[in-house]
């Protein structure tokens, strides 16, 4: 059975959630941590969002919520900013779909990516769980990962949510 073994924290600054990084393992060492999860928490978890909304170019993300690790402290790696993964779940509408309100988690992809100055790569599919309760989202990979395998305790990371209203993206 997995435990808790660090967290750390962060506060989004415009929307108030608030993001821990969590490290899983059996032992006492997060080198030998088996998972990696984000625990967002956020006012209201949607149980709907409305997407491939007509507004929204196609192959563009409708909304999305994603964690940015800097997992080796080198500005020069990663992308722009010096992050080098990230932990995501985003809607992208699709050609041809039509408008609907869908749930947020079930119709999205959840992934890690590879962050390069030149864009993205798809890592891995990554595993989410959600309490409509308490309000939680939390984006779970495994350690064992190559994206993943440097991150550690005190890693510089951020949030970014983003959704795609009628009067542009926000």
């Amino acid at each position: 059975m997995s435990q808790l073994f660090c967290k750390t924290k962060a506060v989004h600054k415009i929307t108030g959630a608030l993001i821990t990084l969590l490290f899983l393992t059996t032992n006492s060492s997060v080198s030998s941590a088996e998972d990696i999860s984000a625990l967002i928490i956020i006012n209201k978890v949607p149980a709907s969002l409305n997407v491939n909304q007509d507004h929204v170019p196609d192959d563009y993300a409708d909304y999305s919520w994603e964690i940015f690790i800097d997992s080796d402290s080198d500005p020069s790696t990663g992308d722009d900013s010096g992050f080098d993964v990230s932990l995501s779940i985003d809607h992208f509408v699709r050609p041809d779909s039509s408008p609907e309100a869908a749930n947020p988690i079930l119709t999205a992809q959840k992934a890690t990516w590879i962050l390069t100055s030149s864009g993205g790569t798809y890592g891995h599919e990554i595993s989410v769980d959600v309490d409509y309760t308490n309000n939680h989202i939390v984006l779970t990979g495994d350690k064992a990962w190559d994206e993943l395998k440097d991150v550690d305790c005190g890693d510089r990371f951020y949030i970014k949510t983003f959704y795609w209203s009628i009067d542009g993206p926000i």
